[in-house]
C-alpha cells in the first residue's frame, strides 16, 4: 500500500492508473474505521481497479473546538485496517494542503442550513468544500458514501451535478452493529450503556416505518418515534420524514419514483448521532 502525504505524492502513486485509465474508487474518511467503512472500501475494490482511501479530520465540519478535539485518530490501527484490506493507496494529507484558514468555500443555501446544519452550523459547507478538494485532487471515477449521512450525501450528489465532476457515485446502505446502531466513528465515545441506549434511535425509526408500511400519516410517523425516544430518556434534536428527490418535508408517503427518508438526530452522552430509514 503507497502512503501519500500531499498531492505530489498522490499523483506518483495514481499516475500509471490515469495513465491507463484505469478505474479509480475513492473512499473519503476521517478515520477511526469501523465496519462500515469496511464495506464501502470492499465496494470500491470490487468496481474498481485501483482504491484511494483519505484519511483526513476535517476541521473545517466541526462547530465546535471540543468536539474536533475529542474526535478518535486511531491513525496506526486505521493503515493497518487498509493495509487488510488490500487498499492500493492510504491519501493522508498533511495538515498544511488544506489550510484551516482557506478563504475560498463550497455552499449550498439551502439544504446545508436544516437539520445537521441547524444542530451544527457550517458543517456541510466544511465538508462540501474538503470533499471538492478531494475530488480534484484524486480524480476518482468513482466515490463511495454511505446512506447513514442521507443529508451529507444527498448534498454530494448535488455537489457532483452542480460542478460536472464526471464521477460516479455509489451510495451504500447503512452498516449497523448486532444491536442495531448505526456504525459511526463517534460510538467509540459512548459508554457502554449510552451505547445500549443509541440503538432505540434505530429500533425507534424502523418501528415508524413498518407503521407508515400500513397507511400512517407522516405527522403520526414523527410524533411516533418522538415519543418512543422521549420514553427512553433519549433527546432528539430532529426528527423529519423528507422527500429523497429535492429534500422538502414529505407531505404524503406515496410519490412516484420517491420512497420518503425518515431522518433523526440526537444527543447520547453528549454526543450527537445520526441515522436514518427507508420508508416502504
Amino acid at each position: 500500500m503507497f502512503l501519500a502525504r500531499d498531492p505530489a505524492s498522490l499523483d506518483r502513486a495514481l499516475a500509471g492508473a490515469r495513465r491507463r485509465r484505469r478505474r479509480v474508487g475513492l473512499v473519503p474518511t476521517m478515520g477511526a474505521l469501523h465496519a462500515g467503512h469496511e464495506t464501502l472500501i470492499r465496494e470500491s475494490l470490487h468496481r474498481c481497479d485501483r482504491t484511494v482511501v483519505s484519511i483526513y479530520v476535517n476541521p473545517l465540519q466541526f462547530d465546535s473546538a471540543a468536539d474536533f478535539g475529542r474526535y478518535p485518530r486511531p491513525l496506526r490501527r486505521d493503515l493497518a485496517v487498509l493495509r487488510r484490506l488490500g487498499v492500493d493507496v492510504a491519501y493522508c494529507p498533511k495538515p498544511s494542503v488544506f489550510p484551516a484558514g482557506c478563504a475560498l468555500r463550497v455552499t449550498e443555501p439551502r439544504v446545508s442550513e436544516i437539520l445537521e446544519g441547524r444542530v451544527r452550523p457550517g458543517h456541510f459547507e466544511g465538508v462540501l468544500t474538503i470533499v471538492a478538494k478531494l475530488f480534484l485532487q484524486v480524480r476518482p471515477t468513482h466515490v463511495f458514501f454511505g446512506e447513514k449521512d442521507f443529508q451529507q450525501l444527498w448534498l454530494i450528489r448535488r455537489l457532483l451535478r452542480e460542478f460536472r465532476f464526471g464521477i460516479e457515485l455509489v451510495a451504500v446502505p447503512t452498516v449497523r452493529e448486532p444491536s442495531g446502531l448505526a456504525c459511526s466513528s463517534r460510538n467509540e465515545l459512548l459508554s457502554a450503556r449510552g451505547r445500549r441506549r443509541a440503538a432505540e434511535i434505530y429500533h425507534a425509526l424502523s418501528s415508524a416505518a413498518r407503521r407508515a408500511g400500513s397507511g400512517g400519516r407522516p405527522v403520526s410517523i414523527v410524533a411516533q418515534v418522538r415519543r418512543r425516544l422521549m420514553e427512553k430518556k433519549i433527546r432528539p434534536e430532529y426528527i423529519v420524514l423528507v422527500d429523497p428527490v429535492d429534500f422538502t418535508p414529505a407531505r404524503r408517503l406515496i410519490r412516484p419514483g420517491a420512497r420518503p427518508r425518515l431522518l433523526a438526530g440526537c444527543r447520547i452522552d453528549g454526543i450527537h448521532l445520526i441515522d436514518n430509514i427507508s420508508i416502504p
